[in-house]
């Protein structure tokens, strides 16, 4: 219907010639011959020129229905008359209506759908506007009758003009689809059309069907008897081949009749092709039976239905012995489908199957032979077929049997799934089978899958992705058969793979079908491409390159840019040239969350910076490091704008990360030469800047620095990398303070010896920040002296993170210079490895040797303790007790149980008990320290309250045994 919202103020230029020679003349072309609209071009045939401009003229004067009518058709004819102008609303917010607010007609017409609250209300609030603007307006009208289908009548009401060209446009009975067919459109082409209407549904069958089988659509009574006979004998003759696919499932769906008015034809076909089912669920329900039987047409079911219960369900055991003999059902050949019908209706299948589970193979081999599936199988054999099925899956053991069922006939039980309602809680059973299947046997079975099967094994698959745990081998397998079956077959099944994408190989990606301008491929593919190896990515970016597409890429709308996504970064250079600088720069961030070439980055800069030169600092910031590979000419014009400071930190992180920044931009845009040629007379601010291009600058102009200078741009120097030779004065190191944790463990490692041992005070003094490979390096580089032992007052406090082989490459001066070796703070092992060397450089150590060996003595071994010194007197134990109970060290466990193990050879005593300290004492056997007499456990008492640190330690239990005995004993 023409678009004829327009409303114009004179018609008498309208060419109304125009109308006979479009629509009238297309009238013996259309199925629909209206009567009222062949009429009307009747009539204008018959008149004149100047009659037709005046009827015209009265038409539009008096808007009647006919003028309408015509004013809505010709409208795209008319000659260069002046629309009336639309009012301009001037009037202020406040006093529009509701119908101006929402009534915008206009919007409407450009919308996908519009809410139908606001069209019921536009029409009744609205109702002159809304009927020129709606009913008249086919293309408004297709959009707004999908969820307003009250509008055929609610238009038909104010005009039979409308009702003409809605007849013509929407009763085209030859395109109705079964379940398209609108009740409402149904209603309204009867009332409307119904001489036409009747006729067709008394000659074609297959529309009466359509038509009846929705119950809603029963008060329909067709006149099928007047003089012509109302079918066709070819008609006729074909109704028994027409029944031969009847579906009982689609038209006999005798659990709705009970609530809906029953057409008697659709009565009388269901007894001719579904007796058994009939007889069941209508004669053996008197409910339904009487009701059905109030139609006067229907009585003949009071004789049909006679008889009574146990008569019927005699003669029903009788037909099932003769019918369903499974034991012959070997022969696939032999075996008619109406028995296979009646057994699934009255004895269910899957009883017999569980006898024998060859009758699965003959029942599965008959259905695909017979091709019932394409037929439309009846919804009881598919279930029961399909339980039968299922049941068997599920308590067979032997894979062979199952692989085989799943090789010979999984199509077959695939298009059973698909059809009518799914099978209760084992929607997928079958599916899930194919993902139990060894990888030996995937390829086999799944080569004999047909596409409408595979498409829903793949949709099974990305739905329970996480949950299934393929391996990748399995998911190998599947994506290169499905891919070698499927994809030249029918290219739409790609969008199925989804997950399995990262899957193909380069060869699969390359030979890939036409979709690169297929949106929904394009999104597949940019969501799993995280997950595509770099071959597999620029393999997918020669492909979407081969599109013709790019032989116009400057045409492309953003949307495109949008849609390639992460495909354009991995186009051959060649075709990613192509892109123009607003393409690029519109998907800069997609581009840049991709691993660009040099090439491509270098592109994308210049080509950018050289087409615009209005960027602002958050255009820069997008650009990042790009920036630094932009001619400095086009970099330039920015000097005096706002974005300069993002371009310059720009550079300055090209610079910290190593990349090549021409001379030419960082002494134009980050520094001028001349503030360079005295690097003495620099304040802070200007080394503050320039610190991050210091390296690049030379160590001549490092040297120039003051100390001064150093001091107060340490902040951001301190993050810079330089070269071993440029390191800093080491005034200039010393004076880090916690920022010598920035420095790294690479630079530590060459600086010369003197500057660390400089530096050494601040280092010991952060020492608690450095990392372990910190330490390494400052420890292994002035342990790699040979004057380390002049140093060891300053080294003290790192001697603990000391590498050991460090101390072992300067054994022999150290051994050399044991009076100042022994008072060091040496750790665990360090001290054994010292105490080990010392025994073999001094064989016979005494008691006053290993007194003199100082910190040292720490690391002496259970065996020469025990044999040297605790078997000897009590005064050498309790002076070697006393001596290790002296050293500012925590001693070793080995060697405190060294003691305590012996120790039953001690004569105790409260002065031994001090002599011994806390350290050792707590560690004593309890069974000693319940002997001890009440001086003695005060001793030991008061031992563990001055260091209560080493009792702290003790398991819990200890502590409790304990502060049993020593409060047994005291108390």
């Amino acid at each position: 219907m023409p678009d004829t919202s327009t409303v114009f103020e004179g018609c008498d230029q309208y060419n109304f010639t125009a109308f006979n020679e479009t629509l009238c003349t297309k009238l013996p072309q259309n199925r629909l011959n209206s009567t009222v609209l062949r009429s009307v071009c009747s009539a204008m045939d018959s008149l004149t020129a100047s009659q037709v401009s005046r009827v015209a003229s009265n038409g539009c004067a008096r808007a009647n229905q006919v003028s309408s009518f015509f004013q809505a058709l010709l409208e795209s004819y008319a000659s260069p008359c002046e629309p009336r102008s639309k009012v301009t609303r001037s009037v202020s917010e406040s006093q529009l209506s509701l119908s101006d607010l929402v009534c915008l007609y206009d919007i409407w017409t450009n919308s996908d759908s519009v809410d139908p609250a606001s069209v019921a209300l536009c029409s009744e609030n609205d109702q002159e506007s809304f009927v020129l603007a709606v009913c008249y307006n086919g293309k408004l009208l297709d959009i707004l009758i999908k969820d307003n289908d009250w509008l055929f009548a609610y238009c038909s009401n104010f005009s039979d003009a409308f009702t003409i060209v809605s007849v013509y446009n929407w009763c085209t009975y030859s395109s109705w689809v079964s379940d398209q067919i609108d009740v409402t459109l149904v209603a309204f082409c009867w009332n409307n059309d119904r001489a036409q209407f009747e006729k067709l549904l008394c000659e074609d069958l297959g529309l009466f069907l359509q038509i009846m089988s929705n119950p809603e659509n029963n008060w329909i009574v067709a006149n099928c008897t007047p003089a012509e006979e109302p079918f066709d004998i070819a008609i006729v003759d074909n109704v028994d081949q027409w029944c031969s696919v009847f579906s009982s499932a689609s038209f006999c769906q005798y659990g709705q009749w009970a609530e809906t008015v029953v057409d008697p034809s659709i009565v009388a076909l269901c007894w001719d092709q579904d007796q058994l089912s009939f007889s069941k669920n209508v004669c053996c329900n008197m409910d339904l039976l009487e009701k059905m039987t109030q139609d006067p047409q229907n009585e003949w079911l009071l004789t049909v239905c006679r008889g009574n219960s146990s008569e019927t369900a005699n003669e029903t055991k009788e037909v099932l012995e003769l019918v369903c003999r499974y034991s012959e059902w070997t022969d696939p050949a032999g075996i008619d489908m109406t028995d296979i019908a009646v057994c699934s209706e009255f004895d269910t299948v899957s009883s017999a199957l569980r006898k024998a589970a060859n009758n699965i193979v003959a029942l599965l081999v008959t259905l695909e032979e017979s091709q019932l599936v394409s037929l439309q199988v009846t919804e009881n054999i598919r279930l029961s077929v399909l339980q039968s099925v299922m049941d068997y899956l599920k308590h067979e053991e032997s894979f062979t049997n199952k692989r085989e069922l799943l090789q010979c006939f999984g199509n077959l039980l695939m298009n059973l799934m698909q059809t009518g309602r799914e099978v209760s809680d084992g929607n997928f059973f079958l599916i899930k089978e194919y993902f139990q299947l060894p990888i030996k046997d995937l390829k086999p079975i799944l080569m004999p899958v047909e596409i409408k099967a595979g498409r829903q094994i793949l949709q099974y698959l990305n739905r329970n992705w996480a949950a299934l745990k393929l391996s990748d081998r399995y998911l190998q397998t599947m994506a290169s058969v499905f891919f070698q079956k499927y994809m030249s077959i029918d290219s739409t099944i790609f969008l199925e793979f989804g997950q399995l994408l990262p899957y193909f190989s380069v060869l699969e990606i390359s030979s890939l079908p036409g979709l690169q301008n297929n949106k929904a491929a394009l999104v597949s593919i940019n969501q799993i491409f995280h997950k595509l190896t770099l071959d597999q990515r620029r393999e997918f970016g020669k492909w979407f390159g081969s599109s013709t597409q790019f032989l116009n890429v400057t045409q492309w709308p953003m949307s495109a840019i949008q849609d390639a996504g992460s495909l354009l970064a991995y186009l051959p250079f060649e075709k990613f040239k192509t892109l123009s600088a607003a393409q690029m720069f519109f998907g800069l961030d997609i581009l840049l969350n991709n691993t660009l070439t040099g090439l491509q980055r270098r592109f994308i800069a210049q080509s950018i910076l050289k087409t615009y030169h209005n960027l602002t600092a958050p255009d820069f910031r997008r650009l990042g490091n790009l920036t630094c590979l932009a001619n400095t000419a086009d970099l330039l014009v920015y000097m005096q704008t706002p974005a300069l400071d993002a371009i310059k930190l720009n550079i300055q992180d090209c610079v910290r990360l190593g990349s090549v920044v021409p001379s030419e931009m960082v002494f134009s845009l980050l520094v001028e030469r001349a503030v360079l040629a005295e690097p003495g007379s620099l304040s802070p601010e200007q080394l503050y800047h320039l610190a991050v291009i210091m390296p690049s600058l030379g160590i001549p102009f490092i040297n120039q620095l003051l100390p001064s200078q150093v001091q107060a741009a340490l902040p951001a120097l301190s993050s810079v990398d330089f070269s071993p030779a440029q390191q800093v004065l080491p005034e200039m190191l010393a004076s880090l303070g916690t920022l010598i944790s920035g420095v790294k463990a690479e630079t530590l490692r060459v600086l010369p010896t003197d500057t660390l041992l400089t530096a050494l005070p601040n280092i010991t003094l952060q020492r608690s920040r450095l990392s372990p490979a910190q330490h390494t390096a400052i420890t292994t580089k002035l342990w790699g002296s040979n004057q380390v032992t002049g140093w060891l007052g300053a080294l003290d406090p790192l001697l603990p993170e000391t590498p050991l082989l460090s101390v072992r490459s300067r054994l022999t001066p150290l051994l050399s210079n044991l009076s100042t070796v022994s008072h060091r703070a040496w750790n665990t092992q360090q001290a054994k490895l010292l105490f080990r060397e010392s025994l073999k450089a001094f064989s016979d150590i005494r008691e006053d040797g290993f007194l003199s060996l100082g910190m040292i003595s720490q690391g002496v071994d259970c065996e020469t303790l025990k044999r040297r010194f605790l078997s000897s007197s009590s005064s050498v134990i309790s002076r070697i007790l006393l001596f290790l109970h002296g050293l500012p060290a925590q001693l070793h466990s080995s060697l405190k149980k060294c003691i305590t193990n012996e120790s039953y050879n001690f004569s105790f005593s409260a002065g031994l008990l001090e002599e011994m300290g806390a350290q050792v004492a707590v560690e004593l056997p309890v069974s000693i320290i319940k002997r001890f007499p009440v001086d003695m456990m005060e001793t030991f008492r008061r031992i563990i309250v001055n260091a209560p640190e080493y009792f702290l330690r003790l398991p819990s239990i200890k502590q409790s045994l304990l502060v049993d005995k020593v409060v047994q004993r005291l108390v």
